[in-house]
């Protein structure tokens, strides 16, 4: 979808949300401007309609981690490891109509190509049918940057984080 016009995908989610709360504010003015409602009304509803907007958006945009991955994928310059789980902390859970999710604190030990290992911490949301997969003691695939070895994702083609 941004390939063709040059747009991320946050940016088209970002405009979209814009759009919706543009013409949602706008409907609600012409009617508050209609019936000679109060100006503080206009700028109470405006304000509220901005500030859905705002955690709307923030829903639907991807997290860190994710963006990370998704940059990391197509980055030749990419690292390739694999992790052995070693301390697991669940941190939050989100749930919608069709999945659950729970947000993982991951340490890991990865196993580097010279032979030293070093611990790592990531913070990765999973959904819950795929827990069982990042649970202590199971090896999990991930890619990092070889100049930024500090910011690393999970490898979602190696260790899926969503059920396809």
């Amino acid at each position: 979808m941004g390939s063709t016009t040059g747009m991320t995908r946050e940016s088209v989610i970002i405009l979209r949300v814009a759009a919706v709360a543009l013409l949602c504010g706008g409907w609600f003015v012409f009617w508050f401007v209609k019936d000679g409602l109060p100006t503080w009304t206009i700028w109470a509803t405006l304000a509220f309609v901005a500030f859905f907007a705002v955690i709307v958006a923030k829903s639907f945009l991807p997290e860190a981690e994710e963006k990370l991955a998704r940059q990391l994928a197509g980055d030749s310059q990419a690292v390739r490891a694999c992790g052995k789980v070693v301390e697991i902390r669940r941190l939050a859970t989100q749930e919608t109509t069709t999945m659950r999710q729970t947000k993982l604190k991951l340490k890991l030990l990865l196993s580097e190509a010279d032979s030293v290992d070093r611990a790592v911490e990531l913070e990765v949301w999973v959904e819950d049918a795929l827990l069982p997969t990042f649970a202590s003691g199971k090896t999990v695939h991930v890619l990092y940057h070889r100049d930024e070895p500090s910011k690393l994702a999970i490898d979602r083609r190696q260790t899926p984080i969503q059920v396809q």
